[in-house]
């Protein structure tokens, strides 16, 4: 099962957790990926059934607290897919995620800056100034957030979007059953031919423990949840 193939069905969440085994191939952590991947397999009930009807069902609080490699939940929902994705690098702040089978996720500070292997992806997007106001570190005002895409022709284009912020809210989230004390900042951006509106929940620490964001039309929105800090 695939996120990239479309189908209605939940990625497997032991063939996503398998892309932990490939990303510590290299680099100091590589004890610390391979025992979180040998304590979630253990903890998976059948583990060798080919498709799990729900990766979020698969998932529990004693099963997550027993792994320190840092996890991410992404799921489509206008693809039925849910994946769980490992870090894969960190380059000046940026944070690399794959999944079991490919696909890869770029944040900033939890910010979507790129995506690869969805179809239509973001190839990658200009995003100082949205970060700046979600992170309460500017001024509360408007930003211009940039996203560039392939088009038929495999030429890069690029669509600029005005946003416009709501004051942060405080919000309780649950994930996992893990309660975070959040404030919740929601972010409304606009062009000419068409709108999103995003929304961000933060931790105290400035951790955004769930978001969801707008990828492409092709696409539409992403959930994020961070799993495993």
């Amino acid at each position: 099962m695939s996120m990239r193939q479309l189908r209605p069905a939940a990625l497997s969440l032991t063939l996503a957790l398998t892309g932990l085994l490939v990303l510590a191939g290299c680099g100091s952590k590589k004890g610390q990926y391979d025992t979180a991947v040998a304590t979630l397999r253990g903890l998976i009930p059948g583990r060798a059934a080919p498709t799990p009807p729900d990766v979020r069902a698969q998932l529990t609080r004693a099963l997550l607290d027993r792994t320190t490699a840092p996890t991410l939940l992404v799921e489509l929902p206008e693809r039925g897919s849910v994946a769980t994705l490992a870090l894969a690098g960190d380059n000046a702040g940026v944070l690399s995620w794959l999944s079991g089978d490919g696909i890869g996720i770029s944040q900033r500070a939890g910010v979507l800056s790129a995506t690869r292997g969805l179809g239509r992806d973001l190839m990658s997007a200009d995003i100082e100034e949205p970060l700046a106001q979600i992170q309460g570190r500017a001024p509360a005002g408007r930003a211009v957030r940039v996203h560039r895409y392939f088009d038929t022709e495999n030429q890069t284009f690029a669509r600029s979007f005005v946003c416009s912020y709501s004051p942060p809210r405080p919000e309780v989230i649950e994930i996992v059953e893990q309660r975070f004390r959040t404030r919740r900042v929601d972010e409304s951006c606009r062009t000419s031919d068409g709108s999103f509106e995003n929304s961000y929940w933060l931790g105290r620490d400035g951790t955004m423990w769930k978001s969801r964001q707008w990828v492409s039309p092709e696409v539409g929105y992403a959930l994020f949840e961070r799993l495993v800090k």
